[in-house]
Formats: C-alpha cells, structure tokens, sequence
C-alpha cells in the first residue's frame, strides 16, 4: 500500500490503493471536509487532546535540555562564554518551534509504521544541506509548506526502516513565489525607516521601541512623549547570500547521546537543521547587527520581534548583558487564558517585564497589566442596519506551534462548525451575513471560499477588502470564531459581538473559565452552533437593543477588566511605566 507523505507526493503518485499521512496532502482540495476524501487518512495523534497536553510538557522538558546542549556547542563553536539565557533569547523561539514541529512530524510517521510491511513509500531526491535554512524567518515560513515537510517526513521514514522506493525527481524548497508589489513597498519603506533610525544619536533613544503591535503614529507620539526622537524601524541587516554549509563546523555540533526515538532523531537532525544565522554567519551577522542597531539603551520594548527577527533577538541578548531591560508587549489573543501556549511561556521566560492586556499568571512576577496601546486608540461605530460581520480564522494545513488551538486537519471540524451554524440562520438573516476568510489561508493551502462555495454560501463571501475594524463600521454584529485578538478589540470597543467555538480545541485555562463563563452566561460565547443561531436570528433587527442590557455591559465590562484594558490616557501609564527603575 503506498503512503502519501504532502501534496508533492500526492501529485506525482496518483492511485486508489492509497493511505495518507494527513490531511495537509489535499491542498486547496474543498471536497476535504467530506468524509469520502478523508478515507485512508492515518488518525491524527494530537486528535488525543490528552495527548497534546501531555506531549506539550515532554516537549518544554526536552527543549530545555536541548537548550543547555546546544548553547555549550554553540559557545564552542564562536569562541564565546554566553550562559544559556543569552541563546534561550537569541535562539530559543526558533528551537523550541523546531522541537515541536519535529516531534509532530516524527509521531505522525511512527503511527503510520505500525502498518506493517506492507506499506511503501517513495522518497525523492533532495539536497539534505537545504534543510539548513538562511535564518528563523525562513524556516517559519517554509515548515507549513510542502517541500521542506517532503524532507523531514523523508528523514522520519528512513528513521523508522519503511519500505522505501528512490524516485529520481528531485524536490527543493529554495525558491520562493514572487513578492506581491504592497508586500515590496512594505519592505521598501521599512528600509527606509530603518535607515533614517541609524542616524539618531543614542541618547535620544534610550528607551528603543521596535515591532510594537501599533501604528507608527502611535510609537512616534509616545516616544515624543519620552523626550526621545522617534525611531520608528530597526535596520535591515540581511545574511549574505554566499555562505554556504560548513560540514566541519557543524560536526562540532555533538549533543549528549539521547535515547532510542524521538530524542535520538531530533539530535541527529538538529547539526542538519540549525539556521545558518546561527552557525556560518554568526558571527559576521552579529557584528553588522551591533553595528547598526542602537548601541547603549536602557530599556527594550517589543510586541513580536521576540520571534522570526534574528538580528533583534541577537540584539537584544547583547544588550541584555550589558543590563538592559526587555519588555515585551502582548500582541493579540490567546494569552493568558489558552490552556497552553509554548509562545506565551517563551516570552515570559526572556522577558524582564512582560506587558498583559490586565491578566496576571501564577508564578511569574514580571506580568505588569497596562492599557492596551492599540486597544486604547480603536473606535468602531455600529450599524443597527448593517450586515452580519463573520470572522474566520485560517490555520496552516500543518502544525506549527503548540497552543490551544486547532491544529492540521482539526481546522477541517473548525469549518463544519461554521458551516452548521450557517445552516440553521434565518433566510432574511443568513442573506446579511458576510464571510470574511483570513487572506493567509490561501497561502496555508485550504480553499476556504471554496469550501463555503460549495455548501451554497459562495454569496456570503465579503469581498470588502478595507481593514476590519472599518469594515465593522457598516455591521450590526461581528461574528467571532477563533480564541485570538478580534474578540478582544470588538468587546473593549463595545461593538455587538458573539463569539462560537468548539471549547475542545479552543481549551481555557482554570484561572480563566470564570471569566469566559461570565460571557457564557449571558449569551456572548457559544459552544453550540444551535444556541449561536437562535440568539442570531432572534435579536437581528436590533442587535444594539439586545447588546446594551445590563447583564451584558457587565458581563463585557469584567471581561475586558481581566483580558482586554483598553484606556484614553494610555499614553500616561505607559509613561510612568517605562520611567521606572529596572526591577520596580
């Protein structure tokens, strides 16, 4: 029987005696969330929630081992003395990604071994040095997509002696699809930004602002309001494009002998798959990143530069030693109230402070509540009269990160819960409603418009392409679906708003059910597609009566206390905040 690892293999070996890895070999398939095309799927193993919980912490134990190994070779290899803290924030977003995506990608191969001999599959060729990627970035990019997949369920199989067949095609994940014109102008201005940074003296910018989850208006206001010069972008400082592998150096690269399974591969992959940035280009990248970053500041503020922005975190952990402060931001949903998020115990472990929306966590002293900045500077007017506002989210086809969420071919139960709940609106109601897909979804390889296309909601599709808080502006109610940042913004802005998922993907932690219960209770969040549509199709005509009761404001208003504090004078908390003394 053949295996199918991705769409790669699906295309090059088309046959009906067939069983799958996963779903993610159907890309942009809509028939993939009816059951016919899910025959000979191998059951996903995270399908166990248990499982994913229990996986979660082997996996924080073994990235901390492989932590403390890694930052001893890594010293050996540069010359250098860092303690392990300096590499957990230079490295430690990347390598505890790639632990995760690896056990995944090796757990899914294990189930399918227990197939038997009977089961074979084809390996292409492919140049093992491109499993080392130029940096962080790259590999975030190219490990949802199907050719680097191609290589390390590849590697999984040789792992576990399947019956292989060499075919002679080779696969590369080198090239990338062409750069969208908005996306060069972007990079563009970015440059520019960055360029103008440099030439500001260091003393007026003590307190460095980069990647801060607001608008570049809002950053220029407050670090006006600091006595700074606004420094509105960090340089770019890309890797030459030259370098190239240095097996020798790489050897060096000897982590502690592991156990037979998961460990064992991992470390064999890990002097394979280490960005270059790290190892080749180390140290000619870190000295173009001091030279142009800026040099001596005090305090180091960031909402997402923590992750997929090496020549910051590389930065930031130079200046951590010199005694920095390291501030990170919330930057959207899911924190501190996901069961579990591998990126929210990441940030609290580099973080001298970390800034939350007004929740706190057992165990960590460094959570400091303040006022949302973007939060604080969004207004949305309602439409009584406007159309039904329906958020999507779009997921990778494979897993990525650990967090409450979910994952690979869950995302398929996400769109029948959606679609079900489409189903049982009103006909003058479900004529209002408009579908607003996530744009990264046709990057992912789900055909989301596709999807609802063909159960009759291809109508529903929005095709407003203004931001969505300005398209809120001509809603009566915003629909939300996932445990991200929408919710948060429509509920401190005021705005009509439900919220339906399935709480066995989207799972809360205990410190957080009160609050998602109060929202329960009063009909904001909805478990089930039928009560979701009941309460739609009875309050249509005046979604505003309905959500201005006093049950509700109350409700909405304790929430946002705990997980969404929003403030008019945000810009003076967060002055006294970053005036204070490091450490108070």
């Amino acid at each position: 029987m053949r295996l199918i690892k991705t769409h790669i293999d699906l295309m090059h070996n088309p046959s009906e005696f067939c069983i799958y890895l996963g779903t993610w070999c159907f890309k942009n398939d809509p028939d993939i969330i009816e059951g016919s095309k899910r025959v000979g799927i191998i059951p996903y193993h995270w399908n166990n929630r248990v499982k994913f919980r229990k996986d979660f912490e082997y996996l924080t134990k073994t990235y901390e081992s492989l932590l403390c190994d890694l930052s001893e070779c890594l010293n050996q290899i540069h010359g250098t003395s860092y303690d392990k803290e300096y590499w957990r924030v230079a490295i430690g977003s990347w390598l505890r990604q790639f632990v995760d995506i690896v056990f995944d990608r090796y757990e899914t191969v294990r189930l399918a071994s227990q197939q038997g001999k009977k089961l074979q599959c084809i390996v292409y060729n492919y140049n093992k040095e491109e499993l080392a990627l130029e940096d962080s970035a790259a590999f975030y990019k190219k490990s949802i997509g199907d050719e680097w997949n191609e290589f390390i369920f590849s590697e999984c199989l040789k792992y576990f002696d399947i019956n292989i067949t060499l075919d002679e095609r080779t696969i590369s994940c080198r090239e990338d699809p062409p750069e969208p014109l908005v996306a060069t102008l972007k990079r563009m201005t970015k440059n520019l930004l960055g360029y103008i940074g440099m030439t500001i003296p260091d003393v007026m910018n003590r307190i460095v602002i980069i990647s801060a989850y607001t608008s570049l208006w809002n950053v220029a206001r407050l670090q006006l309001k600091l006595a700074q010069l606004p420094y509105l972008a960090p340089p770019t400082v890309n890797l030459m494009p030259s370098i190239k592998i240095d097996k020798e150096l790489r050897k060096q690269i000897k982590l502690k002998t592991a156990k037979i399974g998961f460990e064992q591969f991992l470390f064999q992959l890990i002097p394979w798959c280490i960005p270059k940035v790290y190892v080749e280009a180390f140290k000619p990248f870190k000295q173009s990143v001091l030279s142009k970053y800026p040099k001596n500041p005090k305090k180091i503020i960031t909402a997402n530069a923590y992750q997929g922005n090496d020549a910051f975190t590389i930065w930031a952990a130079e200046q951590k030693l010199k005694g920095a402060e390291l501030l990170i931001a919330q930057h959207g949903g899911n924190f501190g109230n996901g069961l579990f998020s591998q990126t929210e115990d990441h940030q609290l472990k580099i973080a001298d402070r970390f800034l939350s929306w007004g929740w706190k966590r057992q165990g960590f002293k460094n959570i400091f509540p303040v006022p949302s900045i973007n939060l604080s500077s969004s207004t949305i007017k309602q439409n009584n009269v406007g159309d039904i506002t329906y958020v999507l989210a779009a997921m990778p086809r494979y897993f990525y990160s650990s967090f409450a969420i979910p994952i690979a071919g869950q995302y398929i139960n996400y769109l029948n819960n959606q679609i079900d709940l489409l189903g049982e609106l009103n006909a003058d109601v479900l004529e209002n409603v408009k579908l607003r897909p996530d744009s990264s979804g046709e990057f992912y390889g789900w055909n989301i418009k596709g999807v609802f296309a063909q159960h009759g909601f291809e109508q529903n599709i929005d095709t407003d392409k203004r931001m969505l808080k300005k398209r809120l502006n001509d809603a009566r109610l915003c629909i939300c679906t996932h445990n991200a940042t929408v919710f948060l913004e429509t509920l401190s802005a005021n705005f009509p708003t439900l919220i339906f998922w399935d709480p066995n993907f989207y799972e809360v932690r205990s410190e957080a059910k009160a609050s998602f219960y109060l929202l329960e209770s009063v009909g904001i969040l909805h478990y089930n597609h039928r009560s979701a549509s009941d309460l739609i199709n009875m309050n249509f005509d005046d979604f505003m009566g309905w959500w201005l009761q006093s049950d509700i404001q109350n409700a909405r208003k304790a929430f946002i206390e705990v997980h969404a504090q929003s403030s008019k004078s945000w810009m003076k908390s967060w002055k006294e905040m970053l005036i204070k003394p490091t450490g108070t």
